[in-house]
């Protein structure tokens, strides 16, 4: 299992790394300012959308088919797949069409010009979300095998040739390249995944069990929807801000994300199906166990990240970013964003490990109605961060947010297993 953590987690920072230089080679290409502020605000609503939609299909679909019947899995695997991608494609021609109307709105504070640019730039990042999307019930037959590997890879490849794509046309193109570069990118992982769900099915869409995965799905959806608004918010906020401010937001968020992205992996995604199989055989003495020796790894890999970026983050950030079109007050504001949000670095992990024991219990509900509550709290933290500080209260607000989230989610869970071990034992 060690082993495994190991391969997954240089895998992630591998993705992660081609990932980050496709951001590295856009920010020093334009600097921050009118065209980088467009292409990362456009991109908040298929975020958005892959957050909601995306992201529980997978945090429901692997417990729920790691516990399958082997001889039921690819049906309910491809069925899944296929729903996904009708849902997904139509969504998105809805969004391409109404850009005109949703983007403005989102960012409200840039120029008309920049308005024009991101509701162009959104409509080629909508073509994406809809192949990252159905992409995740691939990769969910993946992990319910405990077959992680491929899919870690298929995200390295994809990764790479979007990176060679982008610093081919670049110069050419100019930002469309950027925004085409994401796309093709989740396209490419989609079309690698397939083998995963094994030889073409036909879908069941009545099953027992595709009725239970939307019935669990539902609540983390509305949940979704409220809670992980926060990429709007944040967008719709710094938008106000000077040109290049968002860039930068989105950039200090992007690198704690990446720290996240790799914690999640090489931690938290190996023991998904031995948490969903404790839960399913009510040994939930081994399920505290497990999660709660997790919890404490990725406490520690996050406070060491964190004193790292403390003590070396500015001269890297300089050594990464100090030429062509970053100038060195954009630097140290970087470096001190990353600072004011620390508590992301700590709460996206902690707060991703204890949602998958949530969901490996079968229970959607009880995280969905924590999300909702905290996060009311999380948009008055930010919004009056923001009024009072500007970028850097923003940041600060989203520091208390997350750990104020992660907190919660912890009282719960411990609670909650502590009163199963006990019902076991009586």
């Amino acid at each position: 299992m060690r082993r495994l953590s190991v391969a997954l987690g240089t895998l992630a920072a591998l993705t992660i790394l081609i990932g980050f230089f496709l951001q590295w080679l856009t920010i020093t290409h334009f600097g921050p300012g009118l065209a980088t502020d467009a292409l990362f605000a456009s991109l908040a609503i298929p975020q958005l959308i892959i957050t909601v939609l995306s992201n529980p299909i997978g945090h429901v679909l692997v417990p729920a088919l790691a516990t399958e019947k082997p001889d039921r899995r690819g049906v309910e695997a491809w069925t899944a797949f296929l729903t996904a991608g009708t849902g997904f494609g139509v969504l998105s021609l809805a969004l391409i069409a109404s850009a005109f109307l949703w983007v403005p709105l989102m960012v409200t504070g840039f120029t008309e010009e920049g308005k024009a640019l991101a509701t162009h730039l959104a409509k080629i990042h909508v073509l994406g979300m809809a192949f990252a999307c159905s992409a995740a019930a691939a990769r969910s037959a993946y992990h319910a095998r405990h077959e992680f590997l491929w899919a870690a890879w298929s995200a390295v490849l994809a990764a790479a040739v979007a990176a060679a794509y982008l610093a081919w046309r670049l110069p050419l193109d100019g930002i469309d390249a950027a925004a085409w570069a994401f796309t093709g990118r989740s396209a490419l992982e989609c079309i690698l995944l397939l083998p995963g769900l094994g030889s073409m099915r036909r879908p069941d869409w009545r099953s027992p069990f595709q009725r239970q995965l939307w019935r669990r799905m539902r609540p983390l959806v509305i949940g979704y929807s409220y809670e992980r608004s926060e990429m709007v918010v944040d967008r719709f906020l710094a938008s106000m801000a000077p040109a290049g401010g968002l860039s930068l937001l989105y950039l200090a968020q992007q690198v704690w994300g990446a720290v996240g992205q790799i914690i999640n992996r090489g931690v938290t995604l190996p023991v998904t199906p031995r948490l969903a199989e404790h839960a399913h055989e009510r040994r939930w003495g081994r399920f505290r166990d497990l999660y709660l020796g997790r919890f404490m790894q990725v406490v520690l890999l996050t406070l060491l990240a964190i004193a790292l970026a403390a003590l070396l983050g500015l001269p890297v950030l300089d050594l990464v970013f100090g030429f062509r079109n970053m100038a060195e007050g954009d630097i140290r504001l970087l470096w001190i964003l990353m600072l004011a949000l620390t508590g992301l670095a700590i709460g996206d992990p902690t707060g991703h490990l204890l949602l998958t024991s949530f969901y490996a219990k079968g229970d959607t509900k009880t995280p969905t109605r924590i999300g909702i509550l905290v996060y009311t709290f999380g948009i008055a933290c930010k919004l009056g961060g923001f009024l009072a500080f500007g970028l850097l209260g923003l940041a600060a607000g989203t520091t208390l947010y997350y750990l104020t989230r992660t907190a919660t989610l912890w009282i719960v869970l411990t609670r909650s297993t502590r009163a199963s071990v006990d019902e076991v034992i009586a």
